[in-house]
């Protein structure tokens, strides 16, 4: 049943009073027109924006369309939309992912 986990993980966060974080997959839709940033609507779960007070959307513009001008480090640059369950976008920042290390941090300043 969609949104399952997403119930029974809040269950659980409030039963402990923790904050919960939960990963989930998301299914862009190509040829919307758009940027290719990913959206809510992109979730494979849908059940969990019922659950969810923020979500974090990771955007790594080299993956999706490798461009041949993007110097090194570029390719590794991921932008992070934190938005609200509607959509609306509350803020943005970028950071570099580290692969070797599977780990994000800041971008050197040039």
């Amino acid at each position: 049943m969609p949104g399952q986990s997403a119930t029974e993980l809040v269950a659980l966060a409030r039963e402990l009073d923790v904050p919960a974080v939960a990963t989930a997959h998301l299914r862009p839709r190509p040829g919307d027109g758009d940027d290719g940033r990913p959206r809510p609507d992109d979730l494979d779960d849908r059940g969990v924006l019922e659950h969810a007070h923020h979500l974090v959307l990771l955007h790594r513009p080299a993956r999706t369309s490798p461009s041949p001008s993007l110097g090194p480090g570029q390719r590794d640059l991921v932008t992070l939309h934190v938005a609200r369950p509607d959509g609306t976008e509350t803020g943005t920042t970028t950071m570099l992912f580290e692969p070797e290390y599977h780990r994000m941090i800041s971008p050197p300043r040039t």
